[in-house]
């Protein structure tokens, strides 16, 4: 009778422990199963969010060359010049002068104007802006890097104080150099950006916007 208890007990203690195991067993696989989608989650979220967060980032860059206003025939061009003064980090600055002269005439091609200013204050930008510029001959570096038809020459300029020269912040500069915006065009087309090479400051002054300085 003993032994029969014996064996009885065994067998419900093996039945016990068997149940324990599966139990176990379950309750291992579970988490793992657990881990397994807190792992899925954290992925799938890390990805969501960093979508988001891209988005985000390409959202917040804003390419200043693209926010330039166009120049009006006639209009203020204050809000033109601010905008490229502030996208070449001050490489290129304007004069009071300069704003009068737009203000002046009624250029009938303000948005060939606005290109060429474009270019020059990034062709200031990159000027002065970074390491030092091996240009060889100014006039081919000006057309080759940014498509602007500069002269650093112009024997009636030269050969008159009053059309070459001009005062700035306490320093008299010169205004020698300039885009030819348009050539072999009626007189009333014929567009100039005087400016002079301003190295101290490391900027282009930028003193007349307009039509040729003489003979029209």
């Amino acid at each position: 009778m003993k032994v029969d208890l014996l064996e009885a007990e065994v067998e419900q203690t093996n039945a016990l422990a068997e149940a324990f195991a599966t139990e176990v067993t379950e309750l291992q696989d579970r988490s793992r199963s657990v881990e397994d989608l807190q792992l899925q989650l954290d992925y799938w979220k890390g990805q969501y969010l960093g979508q988001y967060e891209g988005e985000s980032e390409t959202e917040g860059e804003v390419d200043l060359w693209e926010k330039i206003p166009d120049l009006v025939a006639g209009g203020d061009p204050t809000d033109t010049f601010l905008a490229l003064t502030d996208a070449s980090e001050s490489r290129i600055v304007f004069t009071e002068a300069a704003e009068r002269s737009w203000k002046k005439i009624s250029y009938p091609h303000p948005d060939d104007m606005t290109e060429a200013l474009t270019s020059l204050a990034q062709a200031a930008h990159e000027l002065y802006g970074g390491e030092p510029v091996k240009m060889g001959y100014v006039d081919e570096w000006f057309k080759t890097a940014f498509g602007l038809n500069v002269s650093t020459a112009d024997d009636t300029i030269e050969k008159s104080k009053a059309l070459r020269y001009f005062d700035y912040e306490g320093q008299r500069r010169d205004q020698t150099p300039h885009v030819k915006v348009a050539d072999a065009v009626k007189p009333n087309e014929v567009g100039r950006i005087h400016f002079a090479f301003d190295k101290a400051g490391g900027r282009l002054i930028v003193n007349h916007v307009a039509l040729k300085l003489y003979g029209l």
